[in-house]
């Protein structure tokens, strides 16, 4: 098992448990989701496995799909 597919299983472990924590700053887990964002971005820039893409970018529009600050922020600054 390499470094990318470890950190996605961990961060898709994170969100599965965690899920609508780490995008509610009501909560302390919110700083979480900019730790996943970056590490799909990570994972995105620096993977050529469509596999882990596909997850990864599975992973994206999870968090996306729970309302996150950050998602929406890095969706904004690429429509630039």
């Amino acid at each position: 098992m390499e470094f990318p597919d470890l950190a996605l299983r961990i961060a898709e472990m994170v969100v599965s448990v965690h899920g609508r924590y780490i995008t509610d700053i009501r909560y302390p887990l919110l700083h979480v989701e900019n730790e996943i964002v970056n590490l799909v971005i990570a994972v995105l820039n620096q993977e050529s496995d469509p596999t882990l893409h596909s997850r990864d970018l599975d992973l994206f529009e999870r968090v996306m799909d729970l309302g996150g600050y950050y998602t929406d922020k890095v969706l904004a600054a690429s429509d630039r």
